[in-house]
């Protein structure tokens, strides 16, 4: 069963789900027929587990590499830098133009 929350009684896992989902068209039929979760919220979570119960395949990809998380304002900006020195064509000059905003203003 796909989590993004562990159950208590569960081992903890290292594995979680980010961001973005291909979802069959059946989806919205399991999402009709499953009952509100915490905080009275639909959790996709519990729709993907029906589809799992009904002999349907859910498939999930085990990402190795960096993820970065651009919910909010500072993570998206990192993310982009972080990007653009992984560039060829871009590290040398975002280099310097860090290096200038990061200097101490002269007096």
């Amino acid at each position: 069963m796909a989590s993004s929350k562990s159950h208590r009684s569960r081992k903890p896992s290292d594995l979680g789900i980010v961001g973005r989902y291909i979802l069959s068209d059946t989806i919205f039929e399991h999402i009709d027929r499953i009952p509100p979760g915490k905080n009275g919220e639909l959790q996709i979570t519990d729709a993907f587990a029906s589809q799992l119960a009904a002999g349907e395949g859910v498939f999930g990809l085990a990402y190795e590499g960096t993820r970065h998380d651009t919910g909010r304002p500072l993570g998206y900006l990192v993310a982009n830098v972080a990007v653009a020195l992984a560039r060829e064509d871009l590290a040398g000059s975002l280099r310097e133009r860090l290096r200038l905003l990061l200097a101490p203003e002269a007096p």
